[in-house]
């Protein structure tokens, strides 16, 4: 890597937003997702532990449902957790509204902002700081994605074939998403003034600012536990991990 980009990783000030205040309905139970249990711990911490141990970051903030702030604080300091962190806010009534809060809560200098959602508790230093690099050479937004494996149809809304995609162009979008700060600041503003159905941050700087997203490959581990299976995965790769195995 080019030394003049290792200066100016080691000059950024980045700041990662935990997003976990949503009620992950499709995992079933009466505990919010982002506190389930994972392998003797609460779901979130293990996405807060990765961005909080990465040299890349230097500022956390930790989004919560409203009321949660002192509770989840509770649950990083029982992890050993919370020494990067600047900011606990309470969520809005969707993810778009959760992002802004935490946005908006940065009121110390800051370059470039990742968004994690806190029930994908795998982030790691390798993709953490391509995704950096990635900002750093031009890029308006980076986002962690893998290949897709699967081939992928497009259907009209009875289910019939339209079209089948090139697999080879096609990616499977995970989180962290990188951002400069300013842009995706402005961008969720500007989105608060004309809410839309967005499915992702770098949809959101996509059709408002038109922003150019570049995709860097993460890992397949890094998934997201939306239901009881996932669940399951992500105990087995824990598990892996402390028996010595590879995920």
């Amino acid at each position: 890597m080019r030394e003049e980009g290792t200066e100016s990783r080691q000059q950024m000030r980045c700041t990662a937003i935990v997003v976990a205040a949503g009620q992950g309905r499709r995992l079933g139970g009466d505990t919010p997702k982002q506190y389930r249990d994972l392998a003797g711990r609460p779901l979130f911490t293990y996405a807060y532990e990765g961005l909080e141990n990465s040299s890349v970051i230097t500022d956390l903030v930790l989004v919560v449902p409203a009321g949660d702030e002192e509770y989840a604080q509770d649950l990083l300091r029982a992890q050993d957790l919370g020494s990067k962190l600047r900011a606990t806010v309470a969520g809005g009534s969707e993810r778009p509204g959760s992002v802004m809060n935490g946005l908006e809560a940065v009121t110390w200098p800051c370059d470039v902002v990742y968004i994690q959602d806190g029930a994908r508790p795998f982030p790691e230093e390798p993709f953490i700081r391509a995704l950096l690099q990635a900002i750093l050479d031009g890029a308006d937004g980076a986002v962690a994605a893998v290949p897709a494996k699967d081939t992928i149809k497009v259907t009209d809304e009875r289910g019939y074939v339209i079209s089948t995609p090139d697999r080879r162009t096609l990616w499977q979008v995970q989180t962290p998403q990188v951002f400069p700060f300013a842009l995706i600041r402005d961008v969720y503003r500007e989105w608060k003034e004309h809410p839309s159905a967005i499915t992702d941050d770098a949809m959101a700087a996509e059709q408002i600012r038109g922003a150019r997203i570049r995709m860097v490959e993460a890992s397949y581990k890094n998934i997201k536990v939306t239901t009881a299976e996932d669940l399951l995965i992500a105990e087995a790769f824990i598990a892996a991990e402390k028996s010595g195995g590879r995920g």
